[in-house]
């Protein structure tokens, strides 16, 4: 029993590593369209 927990807490902690890195290599861009949107004028009284 020990050791399964040892052996799952490794795994948690090597998946957070890697998801850390995934997520540091990751090379998004953002969008840089502009978006307009009309408010009723109703919403305002």
């Amino acid at each position: 029993m020990r050791i399964l927990v040892h052996l799952l807490l490794v795994l948690i902690v090597l998946a957070a590593i890697g998801l850390g890195v995934m997520v540091a290599g990751l090379d998004t861009t953002p969008t840089t369209h502009t978006v307009e949107k009309v408010i009723p004028n109703d919403r305002f009284r």
